[in-house]
């Protein structure tokens, strides 16, 4: 009784520790239970736990008709069976391919072990297609496979090698021999050297554009393309598999490219000539044209000075006449009329500001652009300064530095266009429009 409690036990242990995924089922002779699984089950099958006990395995695993009815037929007469089947655990979640293994382990119990095999599945689709690809890619370019086994000698051509060289398949040996008679004597020596490269290791694979003879004694230029798939434990080939593509179209388009080619050097040679004669031509005309453009350039150069000159002299006699409106005539009639004018005069005297307002007006539009490059802090400064405030006041207002204060009025006189006039800034700035 011990040793069986002790046997229970160390089964108990080595089933829930295995790191492969099962579980234990009971057929009761009405329906089939989960009884026990261990933790690994759950990697896999992600809806089972402990709430699944004693449940029925249509309710475990609803819809998978499949294994519930594998499990169901499982009995002494058929104590096993393997499935593979896609399972998906839980709506939205993509199906996996599960291999389930079913051993009849007792007249009432089921022992199943679950592996997933989706990689596994996945691997051989992806295989199986591959295959697919490259029988269709060999039967598209027209090639003939060849399959050589380098200690006996035998190779496998298949039937499109034959055709290419018009034979039928029993009319070649299949032997490397029959390939080897069949290369033109101008070419063997140099597949061979591209063969045994290949063979040694210095290259990764064979390639060679050689002529073969056919049935009809023409020679048909092949591309012939293979590589080592099988070495023996010591290194040394033992199978080398590859394809063989006619390219006569192709090396014949290549002989008329060859002669097309030439035909062109010699038209370019030819035309060559007659451009250096042309090219000679056309230096010396540009040669007069340089100098007549540079001339040309000369007087262009003389006038744009002059016309900056007389720009520069037309916007200082615009500050001039601004100014001296603004200092030498506005304030007289200012004080005019605070003398006692009648009303004649008064009328009189406001014609005059006006009209004088009027004739400085677009020099002053013309000033106030000069404001726009200013930062705000400069502005507030050139306010100050237009409204009489001193170096110290400004500093005092703005709770600035003197020093701060003093460059800022460097900076507005250089962006006004003053910084090198002898001009007073504050007299300046009067003569903007507000």
């Amino acid at each position: 009784m011990e040793t069986a409690r002790k046997t229970e036990i160390n089964y108990q242990a080595l089933f829930h520790s295995s790191p492969v995924p099962a579980f234990i089922l009971e057929n009761t002779g009405t329906d089939i239970i989960l009884i026990d699984f261990n933790p690994s089950v759950s990697k896999i099958i992600r809806n089972i736990g402990a709430h699944n006990l004693d449940q029925s395995v249509d309710v475990i695993f609803p819809g998978f008709y499949e294994l519930n009815l594998n499990l169901r037929s499982c009995s002494p007469e058929h104590p096993s069976f393997v499935l593979e089947a896609l399972y998906r655990s839980h709506q939205g979640l993509p199906a996996t391919y599960l291999q389930f293994n079913c051993c009849y382990v007792d007249p009432n119990l089921l022992v199943v072990s679950v592996q997933n095999i989706h990689r596994k599945r996945q691997a051989e689709s992806d295989l199986e297609k591959s295959r697919e690809r490259l029988e269709l890619a060999i039967a598209a370019t027209g090639a003939g496979v060849w399959d050589w086994y380098l200690v006996t000698g035998e190779v496998v051509f298949e039937d499109e090698w034959a055709a290419i060289l018009d034979y039928k398949p029993h009319e070649i040996k299949p032997h490397i021999s029959s390939w080897e008679q069949l290369i033109h004597p101008e070419d063997k020596q140099r597949v061979y050297d591209m063969l045994d490269r290949h063979i040694s290791g210095e290259l990764p694979r064979y390639k060679s554009e050689h002529r073969l003879r056919a049935k009809g004694g023409n020679w048909v230029w092949v591309l012939d393309v293979g590589k080592i798939v099988e070495r023996s434990t010591d290194g040394s080939p033992i199978r080398m598999t590859g394809t063989k593509v006619d390219i006569s179209k192709h090396k014949k388009l290549e002989a008329e490219l060859e002669l097309l080619n030439r035909e062109l050097e010699k038209r370019i040679e030819d035309r060559t000539q007659k451009l250096e004669q042309s090219k000679r031509s056309l230096l010396r005309n540009r040669q007069d044209l340089q100098k007549k453009s540079q001339h040309l350039t000369e007087v262009n150069n003389a006038l744009k000075v002059l016309l900056k000159k007389s720009d520069e002299n037309k916007a200082d006699m615009e500050e001039n006449m601004l100014a001296n409106a603004k200092e030498l005539i506005l304030p007289y009639l200012e004080k005019i009329e605070e003398e006692s004018l009648n009303e004649t005069q008064l009328m009189y005297m406001g014609i005059v500001k006006t009209n004088l307002k009027e004739i400085v007006l677009p020099f002053s539009r013309k000033l106030t652009s000069k404001y726009l490059n200013l930062t705000p802090s400069e502005l507030t400064v050139a306010d100050l300064i237009k409204h009489g405030k001193s170096t110290k006041e400004i500093a005092s207002l703005l709770y600035l530095s003197e020093k701060t204060i003093a460059t800022q009025r460097k900076n507005i006189r250089k962006k006004i266009g003053i910084n090198r006039k002898k001009v007073n800034l504050r007299t300046y700035l009067h003569t903007f429009q507000e």
